[in-house]
């Protein structure tokens, strides 16, 4: 909603939040074979 309306200076709103890309990080210590996977959902 904050993107869609107005500052106090007659601004066009921007983002409140910012969800960067995500990452994976590993380790050594780690001995499986699964997998994850994400999925970001667009805003109606």
């Amino acid at each position: 909603m904050h993107k869609r309306g107005f500052d106090s200076n007659g601004d066009q709103g921007v983002d409140f939040f910012n969800i960067g890309s995500p990452t994976v990080v590993s380790n050594s210590k780690n001995s499986t074979a699964a997998s994850v996977t994400a999925e970001l959902y667009p805003q109606l």
